[in-house]
């Protein structure tokens, strides 16, 4: 057993409580970490008095650990289970990751839960497909942009700066709108928002993508949804809790999809028994009729 000396916290202030895109990234960060570094039990649990999240371990990480995650991702493209390998993820159907599944290609047990959770955002709907967490479009793929980030020889992302939001942002394409400051209002813009390019630091994206592993499928009698999203009249709304203390892959599955987190109206006692101190909703909204983003979260209790 490792003293209680030896532990590691690893703060995370390049991300934010209140952010949808920044809470999906964090447990993208758990979920590799915690594939790559196994022995490390790794734990994740967020700061009421920051607003950001911080990676608990019970033994250091190695001082290169964002350039290693890198590698394994560059790794996993170059592999036939390239879970960025899709392209289009509106122009697929579950049956295509089932066949990845079941071949014989070295998958890996993050894998094992990753393809399951990226079919569940592709039901069929009367329309054609449509995804609950992934926006994509006719001129735009989550997937493909980061499988062309990770095929870049020009630039190599720093990860851990992107985590400790020390890195430089640039400008970011093909993502999928869950930063609510991907959408700009003509109305309070200087100029048109068109012409003002969205920055951000780029590995952020790509790790809340891994975040979906969290998000599987649920067969239910009106059809595959996702836990995590709820529909609301003509809503979808997308619920998340915070906690403070440590909380592994494991047991963090069970309360990300506890009732009490997506009920119409939550029970602050509940919510706080089960360790919560926050929850937060964010609303896909369609504000010009073409394109879907996610709004500023409200705060639910």
């Amino acid at each position: 057993m490792n003293d209680s000396n030896s532990l590691q916290e690893l703060p995370l202030p390049g991300l934010r409580e209140d952010n949808p895109r920044d809470f999906l990234a964090a447990l993208g960060l758990l979920t590799l970490v915690t594939y790559r570094w196994p022995g490390l039990l790794p734990k994740l649990s967020w700061s009421a008095k920051t607003g950001y999240p911080q990676l608990t371990l019970n033994d250091r990480l190695p001082e290169n650990w964002g350039v290693i995650l890198w590698d394994l991702l560059k790794e996993w493209k170059a592999s036939d289970c390239n879970p960025f390998g899709h392209e289009k993820i509106e122009s697929l159907g579950p049956e295509q990751f089932r066949a990845v599944l079941l071949s014989e290609c070295g998958k890996s047990s993050f894998h094992a839960r990753f393809y399951p959770s990226l079919a569940a955002q592709i039901p069929h709907e009367r329309s054609g497909r449509r995804s609950e967490f992934i926006i994509e479009s006719a001129n735009r793929s989550v997937l493909k942009g980061i499988d062309d980030l990770l095929s870049s020889t020009r630039n190599t992302p720093d990860i851990a700066a992107d985590f400790s939001g020390t890195s430089r942002t640039r400008e970011v394409t093909n993502t999928s709108r869950w930063h609510p400051a991907e959408y700009q209002s003509a109305a309070y813009a200087a100029a048109d928002p068109k012409e003002n390019k969205h920055c951000d630091r780029l590995t952020l994206n790509i790790f809340a993508l891994l975040g979906l592993a969290f998000y599987p499928a649920v067969d239910t009698q009106r059809g595959r949804k996702t836990p995590g999203i709820r529909r609301i009249d003509r809503f979808t709304e997308f619920s998340w809790p915070v906690w403070s203390a440590p909380v592994g892959v494991e047991e963090l599955l069970s309360l990300l999809h506890h009732p009490a987190v997506h009920a119409q109206n939550p029970e602050p006692s509940i919510l706080r028994a089960i360790g919560l101190y926050q929850l937060w909703r964010s609303r896909k909204f369609c504000p010009d009729g073409k394109n879907d983003y996610f709004s500023t979260a409200q705060p639910a209790f």
